[in-house]
């Protein structure tokens, strides 16, 4: 059910969805409407790009989302923070997996 254009409800969470060359393209889930209408509204005034690169996680880019415009570092719905530029952001998510934060239970130390 759309909430209003171009983002839906999925369970308790809020899913951001345009159509482009025929096909669905998803920009991102969030916890909270606003914040998935703050996306809804970056990609209508900048324009609908979607490289799948982005979508697809490859270890490339594991736990780094687009987001506004910046880089961001979340796992399990936890934000680690947000950078301008993708290296800084593979940078400081290489440094939390090697202390352990892709681990299940390095959410009980947090």
């Amino acid at each position: 059910m759309s909430c209003c254009h171009n983002v839906y409800r999925r369970g308790d969470k809020f899913v951001v969805l345009k159509k482009l060359d025929g096909r669905v393209c998803s920009f991102g889930t969030y916890d909270c409407l606003e914040d998935a209408v703050r996306v809804r509204d970056y990609y209508d005034c900048n324009g609908w790009v979607y490289e799948r690169k982005y979508r697809v996680r490859s270890d490339e880019l594991r736990y780094i989302y687009l987001l506004n415009g910046k880089w961001c570092i979340m796992k399990g719905g936890v934000y680690f923070g947000s950078y301008s530029c993708l290296d800084d952001a593979k940078e400081d998510r290489d440094l939390l997996v090697g202390c352990g934060f892709d681990v299940d239970e390095f959410y009980s130390l947090v």
